[in-house]
């Protein structure tokens, strides 16, 4: 499971001190832990892993922490690969076609065979997933 920090800035200032993996752990660890809050540190208490060009920090018997509230953090929802997908919130993994099923406001819907470019995002809200493979007769 993957998390995001909603707040962009507060998100730089994390992930320029401390690394990706470590943040993520963290936060997949302690995100339903009872507290309030999620702390990330180096040194002796969090022993989260600050980035290479920080490591001066922890010789010099220094250390950084930080504490996000927890309504700052939102879970980030994984492709299913079987199952319908909320786009924006999930977007496809690679190029190619997919079945995507398009809700008028009046609730009327439709189906369409769509073409995802990472480099060119759909206009609208919509659920897709993964075509099947083709039929193919059995062999005799």
């Amino acid at each position: 499971m993957k998390y995001r920090i909603k707040n962009k800035k507060l998100a730089e200032l994390v992930y320029s001190v401390f690394d990706e993996e470590t943040v993520q752990q963290t936060i997949a660890e302690r995100i339903d832990d009872g507290s309030c809050r999620i702390s990330f540190g180096s040194g002796d208490i969090c022993h989260a892993k600050v980035k290479h060009e920080h490591e001066y920090l922890e010789k010099t018997y220094s250390a950084v922490f930080l504490a996000i509230d927890k309504k700052e953090i939102e879970q980030i929802p994984e492709y299913n690969p079987n199952g319908w997908n909320k786009y924006p919130e999930v977007k496809p993994p690679k190029n190619g076609q997919y079945l995507a099923q398009v809700t008028k406001k009046n609730g009327e819907f439709s189906f369409w065979f769509i073409f995802w470019d990472k480099d060119l995002p759909w206009k609208e809200e919509c659920v897709f997933r993964e075509l099947p493979e083709p039929y193919k007769p059995e062999e005799q």
